[in-house]
């Protein structure tokens, strides 16, 4: 039994096309059930507003997160037919790659409280009773795919911090931050060896305190003009 159908726009992302123009793409759901009946329900339910892949087996379905993932997972195990789908979001959730252990996993399935209770254990992000709503299955993936967009943007910017800092931190040079009012707010490690001062030290401390008088005027111009 569903809910109403009112039609809205497929659930996409954009990307740039080869003209320069933006192309939308539909979010990859994996759906995982040995059942063929709830794959037929699931596809009527979620296509074509979704790009379906569908597993019965689970191993088949955590080898082809390993080759291309998907944007999320829909995985019965609330039944007595889930118990290889809890196998499944296991090694996902132990997976050695950040981005894979971040894929979002709705469990699914009619077992009610303990189902919901097993599945949050072993690491789902939400828990959908059948028989489902159209619109709340919607509602229920678009938020996990919200939230896992801004996991992954953190991912990658934690990546990028920790390789921009090894860089700085391994570099030669001398790299300062400072402020609007001049003070040092970040001194890489080469202070030690340019300056003879720890970068501890220097932090907090205004930078024009270093400058020599006959150029504080001009450097204080310069850095004006850089804010």
């Amino acid at each position: 039994m569903h809910c109403s159908n009112l039609e809205s726009s497929p659930s996409s992302s954009f990307l740039s096309g080869p003209s320069g123009g933006s192309t939308p793409t539909r979010s990859r759901l994996f759906v995982v059930s040995k059942d063929r009946a709830v794959q037929d329900e699931l596809s009527t339910l979620l296509q074509p507003r979704y790009a379906l892949e569908l597993f019965e087996d689970g191993q088949l379905a955590l080898e082809a997160t390993r080759r291309v993932p998907p944007d999320l997972i829909l995985l019965e195990s609330g039944t007595s037919q889930g118990r290889e789908g809890l196998g499944l979001l296991g090694a996902l959730r132990n997976h050695v790659d950040a981005r894979a252990r971040a894929i979002p996993v709705i469990a699914f399935g009619t077992l009610g409280r303990e189902g919901r209770s097993c599945a949050f254990k072993a690491g789902a992000n939400d828990f959908v009773l059948r028989p489902f709503c159209r619109h709340e299955l919607w509602a229920r993936i678009d938020t996990q795919l919200d939230l896992a967009a801004f996991r992954v943007a953190g991912i990658e910017l934690r990546r990028r911090e920790e390789c921009f800092r090894s860089l700085i931190e391994n570099s030669s040079d001398l790299i300062t931050v400072i402020n609007r009012d001049g003070f040092i707010r970040y001194q890489s490690p080469s202070a030690e060896r340019v300056l003879g001062y720890r970068p501890a030290d220097l932090i907090d401390r205004n930078a024009f305190e270093f400058v020599h008088p006959e150029d504080l005027t001009r450097g204080r111009a310069a850095h004006q003009r850089a804010w």
